[in-house]
């Protein structure tokens, strides 16, 4: 009898650490899955703000030499007076993904002289999914730092669509930002490609 009771003792006490792990187990994904809503909204009203405030520099700039759109890569290069007034619509952290529907409008508003990408190097995976761009503005499309795949992809874009392509330069110790270095190399890239095509539309004015 003593035995029974003992075993029906243990079997509660095994059943309560069950339900405990059990409750302590839901609530660690309940939390998990909370902070990654959470991180998620927060991302985007961060995007949302960055769009904001692009929206409402275009609006308020001078005529546009150069517009460029990107991520922290070119987000604070400083270009040659042949790119004449830089119009930087960068955003640390975008992807393309996320920049994708809004770069058409953003041209067709600002309708730079110039325009230059430099995005992908933050989207998963090595698809470029570059928006038809009804422009008539020369362009350049740069490549990633880190996606060598992707970077084939855009060089071949580029090409049909008679645009440039300005190759990144490798990225530095962090795996996927060029050094000191790199951006000095990126900026010149950057500032031959704005001389070249000032040049072609001071004959064509």
């Amino acid at each position: 009898m003593k035995l029974h009771k003992h075993l029906n003792l243990k079997s509660r006490y095994f059943q309560a650490g069950l339900l405990a792990s059990g409750v302590a187990i839901l609530c660690t994904a309940t939390f998990a899955v909370s902070a990654h809503i959470e991180r998620e909204q927060m991302a985007a009203a961060y995007t949302e703000r960055a769009f904001s405030q692009i929206e409402l520099r275009a609006s308020l700039h001078e005529p546009v030499g150069t517009l460029i759109i990107g991520d922290s890569i070119t987000d604070s290069l400083v270009f040659h007076p042949a790119c004449g007034s830089v119009l930087q619509a960068t955003i640390p952290g975008i992807t393309l993904a996320e920049y994708r529907s809004r770069i058409p409008g953003l041209i067709a508003k600002v309708n730079p002289d110039r325009v230059i990408i430099e995005l992908g190097t933050n989207d998963d995976g090595t698809h470029y999914d570059l928006p038809a761009l009804a422009t008539r503005h020369p362009t350049a499309l740069v490549g990633t730092t880190n996606k060598p795949g992707m970077n084939r992809h855009i060089a071949r874009l580029a090409t049909e669509l008679g645009y440039d392509y300005i190759p990144m330069p490798t990225p530095g110790a962090d795996g996927k930002h060029p050094d000191r270095t790199g951006l000095l190399q990126l900026k010149s890239r950057i500032d031959d490609f704005c001389a070249e095509r000032g040049a072609e539309l001071a004959e064509l004015h």
